[in-house]
């Protein structure tokens, strides 16, 4: 019941987390403030530095997240590139393991490829395939 609650009114409560949190900012600038207006941009200016923090370190962790991506595909292309003299001795032969594979995957279900969809890509992988074994200088 709760989960459900939150999940089907998490904007209501997003919306009394912040007037809870601006409350709070306002009611402690109150007591330093001279009249309402400068309690208002007390408040005001320490809220705009706690959100630019807040977007600041969400976007150090995009910008983080990124690099690691990064890193995991250079990584992934420097091995594919060892395995190159492999797929140019036998192009055929990888093209049809890659056929296997696929095929493997749509009988377990995890590709939902037709029986039509599967001939098609079986007729492509072998033309290129014996494009890149044949079609060479």
């Amino acid at each position: 019941m709760p989960v459900q609650f939150l999940s089907e009114n998490w904007p209501l409560l997003v919306g009394l987390l912040l007037f809870g949190g601006f409350s709070y900012l306002l009611i402690d600038e109150w007591g330093d403030a001279d009249d309402a207006a400068d309690a208002v941009m007390g408040a005001g200016e320490r809220a705009d530095r706690a959100t630019g923090e807040f977007v600041g370190a969400v976007g150090a962790l995009v910008a983080g997240i990124g690099m690691i991506g990064m890193t995991i595909g250079q990584e992934i292309a420097s091995t594919a590139s060892l395995l190159e003299p492999i797929v140019g001795q036998a192009p055929v032969v990888i093209g049809h393991l890659i056929v296997a594979g696929l095929g493997y995957l749509s009988l377990t279900g995890v590709l939902g490829l037709s029986a039509e969809q599967y001939g098609y890509l079986v007729i492509l992988v072998t033309i290129i395939a014996l494009f890149l074994r044949y079609g060479r200088d």
